[in-house]
């Protein structure tokens, strides 16, 4: 943990006291602060104060079950680190825990420095996950932003082309000139500029149709005199 870094906050859930103590103990020489759960309702009380940065819980406690904790959580805190605990042969019990939320799991009897490595390991994910959100989210603004600036921009350029047209008019351009113009502040004003851009110039780029193929050209048959 970083000198400058403000101590995580654990929640740990078991119905065994005795386990919740030497955890407890543990952690907090960790460098942790840690918030203790002796049962599923006792956890979920705790959840509606201040939020941890990281659940330790047991699966299979009387009352209300690890599932149901698990379930709490996830509609209070979609992001929250949750390392569920599990007997030996739980296998199936662990992966159905995976599947409804849970980020990790370790099996009993617990080892306190596996215990200590998987903390670190989700808390690091968790921070690296919520910096990428941020990161996405800064993105999405300035993405925004800029689309604001060039809106202003291509605004600004139609007004200016809609001028040079009314100059244009003024000093008798020909009308295909004046269209042309048109079109393009038009085009600048569209919702999608590049889309009617493109559009603009397939159509500028066109042959002018109803234009002859053969024009000035005499027929074959019509320069070659026919045998008598």
């Amino acid at each position: 943990m970083e000198q400058n870094q403000a101590p995580h906050r654990l929640l740990l859930i078991d119905d065994d006291v005795g386990i919740l103590r030497l955890l407890s103990d543990f952690l907090t020489k960790e460098g942790y602060v840690v918030v203790t759960a002796a049962g599923g309702r006792e956890a979920i009380a705790s959840l509606a104060g201040q939020a941890p940065d990281l659940v330790v819980m047991d699966l299979q406690m009387p009352g209300v079950n690890g599932f149901e904790v698990l379930a709490q959580i996830r509609r209070q805190h979609a992001a929250m680190p949750v390392i569920v605990v599990t007997g030996y042969g739980s296998e199936d019990v662990a992966v159905q825990a995976l599947r409804r939320g849970a980020d990790d799991y370790l099996p009993k009897p617990l080892r306190l420095g596996a215990l200590a490595s998987r903390i670190r390991a989700n808390l690091e994910r968790a921070a690296w996950r919520a910096a990428q959100e941020r990161a996405e989210d800064r993105f999405r603004q300035s993405a925004i932003e800029l689309s604001g600036q060039v809106r202003g921009f291509l605004a600004a350029a139609a007004d200016v082309l809609r001028a040079v047209r009314d100059e244009l008019a003024q000093s008798g351009a020909a009308p295909g000139a004046l269209e042309v113009v048109e079109k393009l502040s038009q085009a600048f004003r569209a919702d999608d500029p590049a889309a009617a851009l493109r559009a603009l110039t397939a159509e500028l780029g066109a042959p002018p149709t109803g234009s002859p193929k053969s024009e000035g050209r005499i027929p074959k048959e019509a320069r070659e005199p026919k045998p008598e």
